[in-house]
């Protein structure tokens, strides 16, 4: 059995962390912004909050990152894992429990191979491109391996999580994707975390009632989430501000469908709130709003999906505790809710941002371009295009060229060879994708329609 990598490695990606909110350019550097007092944006320093986005220098080659309460872990293209912030439950995976905050990554000893990374509020998870799950950090029965109560420094094997293809972590509990499409979960199970329906704790996975054919899964605190194959959305788990979208706000044990909602193919927690994203490229969201979460033009909570302000043509969305990102398809990348230490990202700590604001200065190192290419060693045209994509790699500086959807999949994939390269885009369906060309030492993206 064996665990997927993540098809987005070669795309733009936002992500958000607990206060915190980062971003992967297209030349895989990243970059990141807000709360910072314990080193959690990775940049060398510790301050209040990084109102502006900072590259992290040390890592490169970054194609997945998460965020912890106090702690972030960083997923290299290598398959190495780096983590920074604070360690005072051994999140940092050293082997100490240090008290000095980390204030750039540093390298997790012992792992290589790894395809997928989870951090929550102590405890870290990877998985190894085998299916094999480790775990480190602080361990309330999250970890799934039959103890609690304990911190483990190193990583160790997490056997009854073996095979997983994504983990989610809440506060004190965990919960992961398998292969045959269902949902398991450990860990503390106060509100109905554990979607098994009971409430009773567990320190070995147990499976959430009523999910099959699932595809991807969020959580981030007192809630979960996971979207079905068919578009549809469930939800478990603490629902006092209504964040399980069912229009009421009973605490559920079990996973229940959010009515009304079809067509979804992204989905995001954040502390008490939840977006989807919808294939007609539109946001959609509920629960807690007290700090604009929702931007929908109120500070009401909302127990059924509202749908987002002034925002079309959205590629990805994230959430943070208490702020929401997304990113659309022409690059931009926004930002609104709480900004109380700079999580927007626009340059300001002003306390809260009621409707989406632009997020400036992201990826500033992309190479100068003409329609989004390095206009000195290649061109390509038409755009819009219909059938057949011209690249014309005259200086032969790239050697790929990979097409990837708003999803982040890698839909089309196709060696280059010097001079003109003839690309038969009538293959994949209408709508807007990314060229990502990659060579020996150059990178550069573009956007085009096809038609």
């Amino acid at each position: 059995m064996s665990a997927t990598i993540d098809n987005t490695a070669t795309a733009q990606k936002i992500i958000g962390g607990v206060y915190q909110s980062f971003f992967i350019c297209a030349d895989s550097s990243l970059w990141a912004w807000g709360k910072n007092d314990l080193g959690q944006a990775g940049i060398g320093t510790d301050s209040r909050g990084q109102l502006i986005p900072a590259k992290i220098h040390v890592l490169n080659k970054v194609i997945s990152v998460k965020g912890g309460q106090d702690h972030v872990l960083g997923l290299n293209a290598d398959g190495t894992v780096w983590a920074w912030g604070n360690n005072a439950v051994g999140s940092l995976g050293n082997g100490t429990t240090s008290h000095v905050n980390t204030l750039e990554p540093v390298r997790v000893p012992g792992l290589s191979g790894i395809v997928s990374i989870a951090a929550g509020f102590g405890p870290s998870f990877a998985i190894q491109a085998d299916g094999t799950v480790w775990a480190w950090g602080y361990n309330a029965g999250q970890h799934g391996d039959g103890t609690d109560s304990n911190i483990n420094t190193v990583p160790h094997q997490v056997p009854l999580y073996y095979g997983a293809k994504a983990i989610e972590t809440g506060k004190g509990y965990s919960f992961a994707l398998m292969p045959d499409g269902t949902v398991w979960a450990s860990g503390i199970n106060v509100d109905g975390y554990l979607g098994n329906g009971t409430f009773n704790f567990s320190n070995v996975p147990v499976q959430v009632t009523g999910l099959s054919d699932i595809v991807a899964i969020s959580g981030k605190k007192y809630h979960a989430m996971a979207l079905k194959s068919d578009g549809t959305v469930w939800t478990w788990g603490a629902n006092y501000a209504g964040q399980l979208g069912n229009g009421t706000t009973t605490n559920s044990p079990v996973a229940i469908q959010v009515p009304g909602l079809t067509g979804v193919v992204a989905i995001a927690a954040g502390n008490a709130h939840s977006l989807v994203l919808k294939d007609d490229g539109t946001i959609w969201g509920w629960g807690k709003n007290d700090l604009n979460q929702l931007a929908d033009g109120t500070d009401t909570d909302r127990s059924t999906p509202v749908r987002v302000s002034r925002l079309t043509n959205v590629a990805q969305i994230a959430c943070g505790d208490y702020h929401s990102l997304a990113l659309t398809s022409d690059g931009t990348a926004w930002g609104w809710g709480f900004n109380g230490s700079g999580m927007l990202g626009d340059g300001t700590d002003t306390l809260l941002r009621a409707m989406p604001v632009k997020i400036p200065g992201l990826c500033p190192d992309t190479p100068t371009a003409i329609n989004g290419m390095a206009a000195s060693s290649i061109e390509l045209y038409p755009n819009p295009v219909t059938d057949i994509l011209r690249v014309d790699n005259a200086e032969s500086s790239y050697s790929r060229l990979s097409i990837i959807n708003i999803l982040g999949q890698v839909v089309w994939q196709q060696q280059l060879h010097q001079g003109m390269n003839m690309i038969e885009v009538q293959k994949i369906p209408s709508g807007i994708y990314m060229i990502q060309l990659t060579g020996k030492e150059h990178s550069a993206s573009a956007r085009i329609i096809r038609q």
